[in-house]
């Protein structure tokens, strides 16, 4: 397909692809829009700015390495040109590179190119260690044989005290998958239930209780 086409499929199918590549969200780029979490340096053609700044030549070029790549662009494509402190600098004496930041990983296909931003914020933490938490709750569910709409009471140990604070910002939304009437998150909690596990998730340990309620 082309590029037009691959655009409106990543659109048509955001929901899918997010699911599979567990995703937050998955953001769409114009044909020629750049990604502002890039970096862009700039790239000095020796060619052009040898012959036309002799003698200056190096002092240009070292300070164009000083320069904010992305600010230059943006001047240069408003203007055509570039004031650089006594030096008018045009297009056809630089170039632009991409630079990408550690926690970002960059792949082409056929259709384009794909950025994964890893970057781990307090956010996105707090929602991961969520989700790996209702996953170990729903193997426990299944393991007690519970229907899908039998309610139980959660408690959560995790001697971590900053991992609790991160996964009690998502305590109601772990309470609505797992059907919890109710959920205790805490590095003290007193573990006790019907099934009591631990686990290991992402070399962080935790002890999970689940009790149901008996006739």
């Amino acid at each position: 397909p082309n590029k037009e086409e691959g655009a409106v499929a990543v659109k048509s199918l955001e929901s899918v692809l997010k699911a599979q590549a567990n995703s937050k969200s998955v953001v769409l780029l114009g044909i020629d829009e750049a990604w502002d979490e890039l970096g862009i340096e700039v790239v000095p053609n020796y060619s052009v700015i040898g012959p036309v700044f002799k003698k200056e030549a190096s002092k240009v070029i070292a300070e164009l390495k000083t320069v904010d790549g992305k600010k230059l662009k943006k001047v240069m494509q408003e203007k055509g040109k570039y004031k650089l402190k006594a030096w008018i600098i045009t297009p056809d004496m630089i170039g632009y590179k991409e630079v990408i930041p550690p926690y970002i990983a960059r792949e082409e296909f056929s259709g384009g190119v794909v950025y994964v931003d890893a970057a781990l914020t307090p956010e996105v933490e707090s929602e991961g260690y969520a989700r790996e938490i209702i996953r170990r709750i729903q193997d426990m569910r299944k393991q007690l044989d519970l229907a899908v709409e039998e309610e139980i009471d959660v408690m959560v140990k995790i001697k971590n005290t900053r991992i609790v604070e991160l996964v009690k910002e998502f305590k109601d939304f772990i309470s609505e998958e797992v059907r919890a009437r109710s959920l205790i998150i805490g590095s003290d909690t007193e573990i006790e239930g019907d099934l009591v596990k631990d686990w290991d998730v992402e070399n962080t340990k935790m002890r999970i209780a689940l009790r149901i309620q008996h006739p």
